[in-house]
């Protein structure tokens, strides 16, 4: 209220969250929505946009703009279905204990020396740590800074993306987007458990926010992604899903 709301612009940021969040900030969303709606200019932006049909009713009618970066390489996702994910990474874990200072072989033949596994569940995190016997010199943890986290954690400290690369890095949700990794030989691993809601990605928004979270142009591995889930009798059909996608909205 303390703003001329004829002078300033707002911008908001990654607008696709008000999808993905509604069915649980619901009231700070709809409050939003309601105080910039006063403004005379307002922006919605996101690099991972949410289909028009699936817009909040305040986005309808606006107009829109789509940016053209021009030429673009794709980048590559290759999927590992597995019955035990979290199994499948510490073997990757082992496999890149094993291979020496070098580094780990990769596909492209190209060579990898730290793994970063985005994986939206800190139980999940330290169950991988315990079963791989890995030491906190070895593991950077970046999670939601809490007290309960870090009890979680017990002697590995939360960290941030600011701080010292180590040869495994854990993500959380928590730096999904918006934080930038910076690495030489860092290759990108997402983790999915159907039997854990929390760590089922989006495939239209989080994997491309994941995409792009290593920064550095000279590593060989920044447009691959390497994607390890298992599935269950739960799969929904395209009438369920639309279904889902109605009830968000």
């Amino acid at each position: 209220n303390l703003i001329d709301k004829n002078k300033f612009r707002v911008v908001v940021d990654e607008f696709s969250d008000l999808l993905d969040a509604y069915s649980y900030r619901d009231k700070a969303i709809d409050s939003l929505l309601n105080s910039v709606s006063n403004f005379s200019h307002v922006s919605y932006i996101s690099a991972t946009p949410i289909k028009p049909e699936y817009y909040p009713k305040q986005l309808v009618g606006l107009d829109e703009y789509e940016i053209d970066w021009g030429s673009y390489q794709q980048v590559a996702v290759t999927r590992k279905k597995t019955n035990k994910p979290y199994l499948n990474v510490c073997s990757i874990i082992e496999n890149y204990k094993t291979a020496g200072e070098q580094g780990l072989l990769m596909p492209n033949g190209s060579y990898s020396k730290t793994a970063y596994f985005f994986v939206n569940s800190v139980n999940s995190i330290i169950n991988i740590i315990d079963t791989a016997s890995l030491k906190p010199s070895e593991v950077r943890v970046i999670c939601s800074n809490n007290k309960v986290n870090q009890s979680k954690l017990d002697v590995f400290k939360i960290e941030t993306a600011l701080d010292k690369e180590k040869q495994f890095n854990f993500i959380t949700s928590a730096a999904f987007k918006g934080c930038d990794f910076y690495s030489e030989t860092g290759v990108i691993y997402v983790v999915s458990n159907v039997s854990n809601s929390n760590t089922l990605i989006s495939i239209d928004t989080d994997i491309r926010q994941i995409a792009g979270r290593i920064r550095n142009s000279n590593n060989p591995f920044n447009k691959n992604i390497f994607h390890i889930y298992n599935t269950d009798n739960s799969l929904l059909n395209e009438e369920q899903f639309e279904q889902l996608i109605q009830q968000k909205k």
